[in-house]
């Protein structure tokens, strides 16, 4: 008997949020490098110590993390990206009563336990390029939206460093800088400004691209149902 729960909070047709959007994207690295450790270290201190009955324990240890990984992750694509996620029965209600070595075969047998190892290995590069694309292309957008704000300060900065004696100056986004206010300067800092709308329009829809591509790549690997089959399906239904 099989148990199927879905996330029904959220249904097709919501407005993306690119802020829940963006920090998906921030904590998959964070996160996919603490999975990516635990499975590693785990294994191969489990693996290498298992002659002497060691690593037995810490190879359970490193199957129940990984299905607890694997909710963890749904639950998150869930929450913050609105996208419904299927839970077999046995990640709520366990193995109890049938000892240790039956719930390590149950768990060895089970495709899913395989597909989150997968996961984790292939989560973490993905991890690195969602977190350095998510971080950069909004402080870009940032950055050209502000060119005026950002040629004032620098230039009020480097009057009161040049008012010391020093003499230093430089080439921001095709501007002098040498701590003198020029009218013209100012005036044309405000191209930038279009740049940078489009600029995060742009970033918008490609974060919330990778965000929700992640998304389904979690749903792929790390439920048992097909996604045309949960949104088909109550909250609780039960299958024999």
């Amino acid at each position: 008997m099989q148990q199927v729960f879905t996330n029904d909070r959220h249904r097709n047709g919501h407005k993306e949020n690119i802020g829940l959007s963006i920090l998906y994207l921030l904590l998959s690295f964070p996160l996919s490098l603490l999975y990516f450790l635990f499975v590693v270290i785990g294994l191969a201190v489990g693996m290498s110590t298992v002659v002497i009955w060691i690593g037995i324990p810490i190879l359970l240890i490193t199957m129940a993390g990984l299905r607890g990984i694997a909710i963890v992750e749904r639950d998150l694509a869930a929450s913050m990206l609105h996208i419904e996620m299927p839970r077999t029965g046995r990640e709520h209600h366990g193995e109890r009563g049938r000892g240790w070595w039956n719930w390590l075969k149950s768990n060895a047998s089970d495709p899913l336990t395989w597909r989150s190892l997968l996961y984790v290995l292939v989560k973490f590069p993905l991890g690195i390029s969602a977190f350095v694309i998510a971080l950069t292309l909004p402080i870009l957008s940032l950055t050209l939206l502000l060119n005026p704000l950002s040629y004032l300060l620098s230039t009020y900065i480097y009057s009161l460093v040049n008012a010391s004696g020093s003499h230093y100056h430089e080439w921001m986004l095709f501007m002098y800088i040498d701590g003198h206010f020029d009218p013209l300067t100012f005036v044309l800092s405000f191209l930038a400004t279009p740049l940078g709308v489009l600029c995060w329009l742009a970033t918008r829809w490609l974060l919330n691209g990778m965000a929700h591509g992640l998304g389904a790549f979690t749903r792929g690997m790390l439920t048992t149902y097909s996604y045309e089959q949960v949104r088909i399906q109550p909250k609780y239904e039960l299958y024999s």
